[in-house]
């Protein structure tokens, strides 16, 4: 039933479309039969007057203008649409009318007249020539959907698929299958002794590490029997499940639609909440059920394949709901170890006893706040730390299907590097392929795995490695710096252009109907070269000379402070000199000042109060770059984002009526593709509006990236 429900939407849809797109065919074949008639007609006149006349009635027919009695132009039900047409007109019907009584009104002022209602024809013309190429390229994509079948055609684990299969594909499937069905070997021995001597589990005493996992142990036990409870399911636990479903890109497009009206239907909620309580209630007993669960080979951008589980939709819920609350109480019980004292390593520097007193002493008092290691534990605990575990139900992934999966918080932690030893040295991000600790999980002793891309495998693959994370790995540094002047990415719009010209016959194509918004009648294309502009100026041009800036700053520093020792003026701490305990170092290091290399050694640990200091370079690194948006449109751009304030409020995604409510990606795009536009199509559209199925268009790009080979 939920399949023949899909089936007539997606017929509606389809029908929608193509009642549009017949429409724009027949009004376009209409248009330009009335146009060649009316030049036809022209060519045989001579006498300015006449051909003036011709040229008014032919243009009033062919734009189907609402005309009175006498067949003047008045104004129309919609005058926004054609207002600068209609007043023209309007105001010519007099001129003419003037014509036949005076013959002073001038043949230049009529062969300008003419001109322009040649130029209003040659634009409308020019307008149905893209809404025809946009709505070939519509039903080219639709078709090719189609063509390509229903879902159970992308199934790859099925028999007889190997046929087609490419030698990557057949690769990646023995990989999965050998990680998955492949009992890891584990030494079970020399598991159990890294793990007691991590938490210390041998120690006389109970160990921090010990105090920590008890702890932990315990809260796993009372959610264990949370999960129990009854009547977990109802109308907002399915909603944020069935949201994160959707966000996650894991569905066929048939179970995105169904999945959707089940969300909104509140009857069918109930009823399905009823069941999946019965199913919690009894979930000693839960199984996959009697069918088998098709496995799909998903092609990503990158070429490499990841597997996913195809399982009905009510199991896809029900695991949905079971993974995030799991993923959310781990996230909080992990957070909760690492601060328990002493339970999680520091990678913070020791400093050691003797080394504090000799720097109390030679330096006075010193903070490790604001350092950079502080900065870093920041960004570890807040981005790094659990990363793939959830905050909070509600939280979505939002990851655009067909993105390159780089993630510099997954389970990979690169190694510390110190920045003064290697100041331009960059740390590449792990680049997450097609399997990891988040899918196929034999590494971790059990026989079968877990797809990757669920709730459950972002669950397993981090909760299962949370405790190796207590032996003292250490943060990972922080993405590296943009960098400026990169260069070299082919030129796809060219490619474009001269593709379409084979294709479709269509010439002479502006690149604003490549990256204008649909809304608009363009292509909706993301230049990257915009964004990267816009941030070209507030990007540190020469990290290294910030660094250079930080080491004379240093140097004067210790200048300073070394003259301060010397006149007597270093104040130490009262727990250094209470009481006569001032501790000093030894006779022969008392006339001497420490050493530069002791002074900078704690550089990255300790807070340097002195300016352009070593926080305060790691602070201008990490500085995501502002977007600057240009200062002002030109006049022409101006007029014509007023012309589309008129048109049902300017309110449109990305191009609209308010130059400054745009974003500056949008303001770059208007004003560097804008006066083309406006000179070729007398007006930021480039159709007009409600020509295409943009509604449509939209719903269709909802779906599910398909990549194909």
């Amino acid at each position: 039933m939920a399949s023949s429900s899909r089936s007539v939407f997606s017929e509606t849809l389809q029908e929608i479309t193509n009642t549009k797109l017949e429409e724009l065919s027949k009004r376009r074949s209409d248009f330009e039969a009335t146009k060649s008639s009316v030049l036809s007609e022209l060519a045989k006149e001579n006498e300015p007057a006449q051909r003036l006349s011709i040229l008014s009635r032919g243009v009033k027919t062919c734009f189907g203008l609402n005309l009175n009695k006498h067949g003047k132009a008045r104004n129309a039900f919609n005058p926004s649409r054609n207002s600068e047409l209609e007043l023209e007109l309007k105001n010519l019907d007099c001129f003419l009318a003037q014509a036949k009584y005076d013959p002073s009104l001038s043949a230049k002022t009529m062969r300008a007249s003419e001109e322009s209602l040649l130029r209003h024809l040659d634009v409308q013309s020019l307008k149905y020539q893209y809404a025809s190429l946009y709505a070939q390229l519509v039903t080219e994509w639709l078709s090719t959907e189609k063509s390509m079948g229903s879902d159970l055609d992308d199934i790859a684990m099925m028999d007889g698929f190997e046929d087609v299969a490419s030698e990557v594909k057949r690769d990646a499937r023995e990989q999965w299958e050998h990680t998955v069905f492949d009992p890891a070997k584990v030494d079970e021995e020399a598991l159990r002794a890294y793990l007691n001597k991590l938490f210390n589990a041998e120690s006389a005493e109970t160990s921090p590490e010990l105090k920590a996992l008890k702890q932990l142990r315990d809260d796993i036990a009372d959610f264990e029997g949370d999960m129990l409870a009854p009547n977990q399911f109802n109308s907002t636990t399915l909603r944020w499940a069935a949201d994160g479903l959707l966000s996650s890109g894991l569905l066929s497009d048939e179970k995105r639609d169904v999945l959707k009206e089940i969300k909104n239907n509140p009857i069918i909620l109930g009823e399905v909440a009823d069941v999946l309580n019965m199913r919690i209630q009894y979930l000693d007993s839960w199984s996959w059920g009697s069918k088998p669960v098709l496995l799909e080979q998903r092609r990503q951008i990158s070429g490499i394949y990841n597997v996913l589980m195809h399982e009905d939709l009510l199991q896809a819920i029900f695991l949905q709901y079971i993974g995030v609350k799991w993923s959310v109480f781990l996230k909080k019980a992990f957070v909760k170890f690492r601060t328990v004292d002493g339970a999680w390593k520091s990678s913070r520097k020791r400093i050691s006893q003797t080394d504090t007193m000799r720097r109390s002493y030679y330096l006075g008092s010193e903070s490790r706040g604001n350092s950079v290691q502080s900065i870093r534990d920041h960004i570890y605990s807040k981005h790094y730390f659990m990363a793939n575990l959830m905050d909070s139900e509600s939280q979505r992934s939002d990851i655009a299907e067909g993105e390159e999966e780089v993630d510099y918080h997954s389970n990979h932690v690169p190694p510390q590097m110190p920045i003064p030893a290697a100041p331009m040295a960059q740390q590449a991000p792990a680049a997450r392929g097609g399997f990891g600790l988040g899918s196929g999980q034999a590494h971790s002793g059990p026989l079968f795995g877990q797809p990757s891309g669920q709730a459950q495998s972002s669950l397993f693959g981090q909760g299962h490695m949370a405790q190796m994370r207590a032996a003292a790995l250490p943060p990972p540094p922080p993405p590296p710096a943009a960098r400026r002047g990169q260069k070299g990415a082919a030129n796809i719009v060219d490619y474009l252009k001269s593709l379409m010209q084979e294709r479709f016959g269509v010439s002479n194509i502006p690149d604003a109907y490549l990256f204008f918004p649909m809304e608009l009648g363009g292509l909706d294309l993301k230049s990257p070269f915009i964004s990267i502009l816009q941030v070209h100026d507030t990007v540190v041009e020469n990290p290294s000379k910030t660094m250079d800036t930080f080491f004379e700053a240093e140097k004067e520093a210790y200048h300073h402070r070394k003259k301060e020792y010397e006149d007597g003026n270093v104040s130490r701490p009262m727990w250094q000199v209470e009481a006569g305990r001032e501790w000093k170092p030894e006779k022969k290091d008392l006339e001497e000042f420490m050493s530069f290399s002791e002074y900078a050694r704690y550089r990255e640990d300790i807070r340097y109060g002195f300016e352009k200091n070593l926080h305060w370079v790691y602070k201008t690194l990490l500085k995501i770059p502002q977007e600057e948006g240009l200062e002002g449109a030109s006049v022409s751009i101006l007029s014509g984002l007023d012309a589309l304030k008129q048109q049902e409020g300017g309110t449109g995604r990305g191009i609209k009526g308010d130059w400054n409510s745009m974003e500056p990606y949008w303001q770059w795009v208007a004003q560097l593709y804008g006066p083309e536009v406006m000179d070729r199509f007398g007006g930021l559209n480039i159709v007009e509006p409600g020509l295409l199925p943009m509604g449509m268009v939209s719903i269709f790009r909802d779906k599910r990236v398909k990549w194909q080979g």
